[in-house]
């Protein structure tokens, strides 16, 4: 949204993202992907540097949100990992179809950062993918309410009907909540757990 405004810039973002992803695999090089993110913040953004050297950029924390989201996509096996914030906007629902990764508390940081993955447009989007994301939503509320047995089998559930996007490895963001679940199975979480999950890496 610099240097000029730029309505609805949120949408053109997750749109850009997507359409990138697209080029990418019409090139027909199953080792080559594009994994992107979004986030939406206050930043510093103009030329920087000195007369001799200089270039137009950005700095803030919002770019260091942005850039943490998108190396956890190897995490997750995920393309386009977004914060709330950056759908925040209205019709994003209508638009997009999304399901949530996680409350994460990023190294360095104290407060949780509700994720999510942007799977497609909707109207383009896999019938079985569309039937899965809802079911995940289902799946996550579930696992925020300590419901972990009930929230487990849904994402096992969950985990069959969007394994096949990743090259025979499984969905690895269901394959993650389901040992989360059994995790907290075995081990309750203390009772000031808010359901966030606190990672240890800056980068994976």
């Amino acid at each position: 949204n610099a240097p000029a405004r730029v309505a609805g810039f949120e949408s053109n973002a997750i749109a850009a993202a997507l359409e990138a992803q697209e080029l990418v695999a019409k090139l027909g090089h199953s080792n080559v992907s594009l994994k992107a993110s979004v986030h939406k913040a206050r930043v510093l953004a103009g030329n920087l540097g000195s007369p001799t050297r200089m270039k137009y950029g950005v700095l803030g924390d919002g770019v260091n949100l942005s850039a943490r989201l998108k190396s956890l996509n190897t995490r997750y096996d995920t393309q386009l990992l977004v914060s709330y914030e950056a759908l925040d906007f209205p019709g994003c629902e209508e638009t997009y179809l999304t399901r949530p990764v996680g409350d994460l508390i990023l190294k360095g940081r104290n407060t949780p950062t509700r994720t999510f993955e942007v799977l497609a447009k909707r109207d383009n989007a896999n019938p079985k993918h569309l039937h899965g994301a809802q079911k995940h939503k289902q799946a996550f509320e579930l696992f925020k309410k300590r419901w972990f047995a009930e929230a487990k089998k849904l994402f096992e559930e969950v985990h069959d009907l969007m394994g096949h996007r990743s090259h025979g490895v499984g969905d690895k963001v269901a394959m993650h909540f389901v040992q989360l679940c059994q995790s907290f199975m075995d081990t309750p979480p203390p009772d000031s757990w808010d359901g966030s999950e606190k990672l240890v890496k800056k980068a994976f």
